[in-house]
């Protein structure tokens, strides 16, 4: 019986070391189906979609993403998992930091994809939270063609991401997209966890992203104890998008030293 308060949709695939994929915001786990195919020849690998996206359910309280950390970890427990290699891409990255928080012993090895460790500033809360309280009053519609204009510049030479990505948020539904803006915007700093990371880290940017700077990212991955850096020519903030076969040889490598 489900013991958890969230009945969590999580993908498996494969059989070996456990790697958690964490995913973006608006999208869902599917945006990584070009690392978890090829991990899965030697890795389980498993890839929730976070409450109200790719067609899960909505979180049943008050969203915060120490909330979600504490009853994914629960959720993987009751699956027998432990232990994993943990890779998050923006908002995904902002949920690994908080598996760190919750159970450090659980994250084996890391890899932080064109995210960040600061907090909103002041005004980009406000901004977020107008949007969470747009949907609610008035529908995702238009968060939904805000979007689409976004991704028409961003993909326009990758047709087949751009297809993907319209599928995703096709499938993400009001409350989830309204859900994940209040924890984009409630989540803490987490800069003061980079000192005590001891586990192999990867920090990782496309270099076309227009969100995570150049030198945040580096700056980022010079706070953690022996992280690596590597940027992605031809990427934006999802790389895993545009850079598929990168992205999956570096997390092959961050396996290889965890």
């Amino acid at each position: 019986m489900q013991s958890t308060a969230y009945d969590w949709q999580i993908r498996t695939k494969g059989a070996g070391p456990d790697v958690l994929l964490l995913h973006a915001f608006p999208y869902d786990g599917r945006m990584w189906d070009g690392q978890a195919d090829m991990l899965a020849a030697s890795h389980r690998v498993l890839v929730p979609d976070m409450p109200g996206f790719g067609g899960a359910m909505a979180w049943p309280k008050s969203p915060h993403v120490d909330a979600w950390a504490l009853d994914l970890l629960d959720a993987l427990k009751q699956m027998g998992v432990t232990k994993a290699i943990v890779a998050g891409c923006s908002m995904g990255g902002y949920l690994a930091f908080a598996l760190m928080r919750a159970a450090p012993e659980f994250v084996q090895g890391l890899a932080l994809v064109d995210t960040r460790a600061v907090a909103d500033t002041q005004d980009r809360r406000a901004a977020r939270l107008a949007d969470a309280e747009r949907i609610v009053r008035e529908g995702r519609e238009f968060f939904i063609e805000r979007t689409l204009r976004a991704l028409d510049e961003e993909f326009s030479a990758y047709p087949a991401a751009h297809t993907l990505a319209e599928a995703m948020l096709a499938d993400a539904s009001g409350r989830g997209l309204s859900d994940a803006l209040v924890v984009l915007a409630s989540r803490p700093d987490s800069t003061p966890q980079l000192a005590s990371i001891t586990v192999p880290t990867v920090v990782i940017r496309g270099a076309n992203d227009t969100i995570v700077v150049h030198d945040e990212a580096v700056g980022l991955a010079a706070a953690i104890s022996g992280a690596t850096f590597v940027e992605l020519d031809g990427a934006g903030h999802i790389p895993t998008f545009e850079r598929p076969d990168e992205v999956t040889a570096i997390l092959f490598a961050l396996s290889a030293q965890s």
